[in-house]
């Protein structure tokens, strides 16, 4: 019976070590499951972890003091917990969801967490601030909504970069966000029912943002403080009862694809450099504008503003690398009083300098093709883009081409040809893929890199394609082919 006992107890044992670290779902009901969570076997590194989720009696998380880790999601919900007191001990979690907690009023207990990757606060209408995770770095998303008594973010530590996104949004008292600073750059930031917010000067230092939203605030009477974006794919900015003017964003350089501006009464000035190109695109993207003022109402009128605005109509401009120089062409469809383009060029699409000058050609409102041969191009990133200026001296930035060079280690011959064309690389195995554009910009060929030094061309068409040769390092470098039958 002795030996029967000693087996069981040491397979328990085994049972019970294996188990950590934990894996799946450790679900914590009620303050008993807290008070006995490693009398029951609970480990100090967990997958995901749930504490509360409508459970009316968790008043503390003592029991809990021993989690170093939550590899997964902590979701922590609709219980009365005032703060993390009890978790001392948890230094890593990846996702950190907290909602309809209504007595928390902070994140006590949490000041031993070094790193958070989603940060998801939801419906604490008594939290007061972020005291508790002054040592924890958000390196994901950031997501706060609902938090009616919130007036200051600045207990965060918030990295240059949020890759997956910040949405902030119903929080009518908070007015202070020193805590975003530093943030260059983001996939997705959503702005919304924020009462206090009258500009976006906490953001100055953003340069990127693929979606911008800006909803329903109250008191936002400017986007000053957006000097430094330039690049953003989307643009929705609705329900903002004060806001006049968008100039704040007049830097943006990037193509938009998407740009709604709906209900904005007081909004007369929408007309910068990016929404005007897509504008006058000859194929715009998605553009709506609907119960705004002046220009910003419909889109014919912000078109006809645009035109008088901008001295050039920009079709196309392309930047190609060839025999180790880059040759830029521009073709336009307008010029008024155009005097001249300037060539400019960057290595971080920051820093620009002047490498040309070319003068306008256009007669009588006629537009022209032009031609500029940058010599000597930088070695890997080599940005360019267009100063357009008038005879009164105003100006106009183009969008920005990038060619990649690296001291040209391939060379593509015969070009023209009617035939093959060959490749040559000092270091074949760094390429990846080659790909074939036609001029109108579609993909008409795709071969993997090590499957061929000698691509035949015969079935293709006459006329001038673009052939990219894509590195293992996701760099690439465009060679102006021209195939003649």
């Amino acid at each position: 019976m002795k030996r029967t006992f000693t087996l069981i107890l040491v397979l328990f044992c085994f049972k019970a070590i294996a188990q950590c670290p934990s894996t799946g779902i450790v679900s914590l009901e009620d303050q008993a499951d807290v008070d006995n969570y490693f009398a029951n076997g609970g480990c100090s590194v967990v997958q995901h972890l749930i504490i509360g989720d409508g459970s009316p009696n968790i008043l503390n998380l003592n029991g809990l003091n021993g989690i170093t880790t939550v590899t997964g999601f902590m979701f922590v919900g609709w219980g009365p917990l005032v703060d993390f007191t009890g978790m001392e001990t948890l230094t890593s979690v990846d996702t950190l969801a907290i909602e309809w907690s209504p007595s928390l009023k902070n994140f006590k207990g949490l000041e031993n967490v070094l790193t958070i990757n989603h940060l998801s606060i939801n419906e604490l209408s008594s939290l007061e601030s972020f005291d508790g995770l002054g040592q924890a770095t958000v390196t994901g998303s950031i997501y706060i909504a609902g938090c009616h008594s919130l007036t200051s973010i600045d207990d965060l530590n918030i990295p240059a970069s949020l890759p997956d996104g910040l949405i902030i949004g119903d929080c009518p008292l908070l007015d202070d966000f020193s805590s975003f600073a530093n943030l260059q750059s983001t996939s997705r930031l959503i702005i919304s029912r924020l009462d206090k917010m009258q500009d976006c000067q906490w953001l100055n230092s953003l340069e990127v943002a693929t979606q911008l939203n800006i909803e329903a605030n109250a008191n936002l009477t400017s986007l000053k403080g957006l000097e430094n974006l330039h690049t953003v794919e989307q643009i929705q900015i609705t329900y903002n009862p004060l806001l006049t003017s968008i100039d704040g964003m007049g830097n943006i350089k990037s193509q938009l694809s998407r740009f709604v501006v709906l209900f904005n009464p007081e909004l007369s000035d929408c007309a910068i450099d990016a929404v005007c190109w897509m504008l006058l695109d000859s194929a715009p993207e998605e553009i709506f504008l609907y119960q705004n003022k002046g220009i910003c109402s419909n889109t014919d009128l912000l078109k006809s503003a645009c035109k008088e605005s901008l001295p050039v109509t920009l079709l196309s401009f392309d930047a190609v690398l060839e025999n180790k120089v880059v040759n830029l062409n521009w073709t336009t469809s307008e010029e008024e009083n155009s005097e001249k383009f300037e060539v400019q060029h960057s290595t971080n699409g920051k820093q620009w300098s002047v490498v040309g000058e070319v003068k306008s050609s256009g007669i009588g409102g006629l537009g022209a093709v032009y031609q500029f041969i940058h010599l000597t191009p930088s070695d890997r990133n080599n940005y360019y883009r267009l100063k357009m200026i008038d005879f009164d001296q105003t100006y106009a930035l183009s969008t920005i081409s990038h060619v990649y060079f690296n001291g040209n280690i391939e060379t593509v011959y015969p070009n023209p040809t009617s035939g093959s064309i060959n490749i040559v690389s000092t270091d074949p195995s760094e390429i990846a893929a080659f790909e074939l554009i036609n001029s109108k910009g579609n993909i008409v060929m795709k071969r993997r890199g090590n499957l061929a030094d000698r691509i035949n061309l015969e079935k293709f068409s006459s006329g001038s394609y673009t052939l990219r040769i894509i590195k293992n390092n996701s760099t690439s470098s465009n060679h102006k082919i021209v195939v003649t039958k």
